[in-house]
């Protein structure tokens, strides 16, 4: 059995493209703020390896799958804004400016590190002016996404410069069916 410790319903979705088959959704109860990294480019993988691993501790005989997904700009990391101040902070310096979405994913068995990846996209957000950014948080779609924005939201223009779509919403799905096939999940 493959359970994703995510309880984000875009990498449920995104899985289920990939997976066609039945899978658990156990999400991980660990605090992401206390994992740290060396490097932005490597804390959505410790994080997600700390989700895997947990998960995995409990279910030791089935597959799991767990990512984390960042954004980062000027080197600065923007997890998920905790109210609407931050959000409209995050999206202000965000619109119009280059930015990286980077997420890590593990997989895991029996409390054994399988697969360990991550993908990076690199994009812009078209501008919005301060209205539109008021008009977006209100729908509070911004509340449960790194950066503070859903890529697939109407309001939300943008131009990707290097990386893919699935990455942005949360899971790399090309490299992650890669993985499953190679592991012989699917």
């Amino acid at each position: 059995m493959l359970i994703l410790a995510s309880q984000s319903p875009r990498r449920q979705m995104l899985l289920k493209e990939i997976y066609p088959m039945a899978f658990k959704i156990i999400p991980a109860k660990i605090d992401e703020r206390s994992i740290h990294s060396d490097s932005f480019y490597h804390l959505p993988q410790a994080i997600s390896q700390a989700k895997a691993q947990y998960v995995s501790e409990r279910y030791p005989s089935d597959y799991v799958l767990a990512a984390d997904t960042i954004v980062v700009c000027n080197q600065k990391v923007y997890g998920k804004p905790k109210n609407v101040a931050e959000a409209i902070s995050m999206l202000t310096e965000l619109t119009q400016n280059e930015h990286m979405v980077i997420t890590g994913y593990h997989i895991y068995l029996n409390g054994k590190d399988l697969i360990s990846s991550s993908e990076v996209t690199t994009l812009t957000l078209a501008k919005m002016t301060p209205a539109q950014i008021k008009a977006y948080i209100d729908t509070k779609s911004p509340f449960d996404k790194a950066g503070g924005y859903g890529i697939q939201d109407k309001a939300i223009d943008y131009v990707i410069k290097s990386g893919s779509y699935e990455n942005v919403l949360g899971f790399p799905i090309v490299k992650i069916k890669n993985d499953l096939i190679k592991l012989g999940i699917i």
